[in-house]
């Protein structure tokens, strides 16, 4: 069983992001003025788990150039 999967590293990157966001909240007291660093970070949290949610698009056979294509004859 493999536990590091991008989907669990996804959500943990959300949730360091939530948690930093959250961090800076408490940290200023104003929901208007940041802490830049800890702003700069939850932005990149959030950035990383974005891209690990997206599935690559090889593993989806849908897409993938050898899956039978629909014929364009008029018959």
């Amino acid at each position: 069983m493999k536990f590091f999967t991008r989907k669990r590293c996804s959500l943990l990157f959300a949730g360091a992001g939530l948690a930093l966001m959250g961090i800076d909240l408490i940290l200023t007291r104003d929901f208007f003025t940041h802490i830049g660093e800890l702003m700069a970070a939850s932005l990149l949290c959030f950035a990383a788990a974005i891209y690990l949610d997206r599935s690559p698009r090889a593993k989806d056979p849908s897409r993938s150039q050898d899956a039978p294509q629909e014929s364009q004859d008029p018959d």
